[in-house]
């Protein structure tokens, strides 16, 4: 595994993606407002939810690989790892 990300709170993904900040507890992105959406493999402790619409992508989740189709919401919790490794 390359670097993880650790998302401490909602604004640190928020400033990874180039986004500005909304609120310290809550954090709203809107994938296409994001070019080029860049990648990785985060530490989450907060709790998050995404609503995926788009693209299918393999995302890696604990220990195992799952494939996200069009129409899933995707959350997470404290303690979990979880994303996709930057691309070289």
């Amino acid at each position: 595994m390359n670097n993880i990300l650790k998302i401490r709170n909602p604004n640190d993904y928020s400033r990874y993606l180039g986004q500005l900040e909304q609120h310290p507890l809550v954090s709203i992105i809107d994938y296409a407002s994001v070019s080029p959406v860049r990648h990785s493999l985060n530490n989450y402790s907060v709790y998050g939810i995404f609503f995926h619409d788009e693209a299918e992508v393999d995302l890696s989740y604990g220990c195992g690989k799952y494939d996200y189709k069009k129409g899933k919401v995707i959350c997470v919790a404290p303690g979990q790892i979880g994303g996709l490794e930057r691309q070289r």
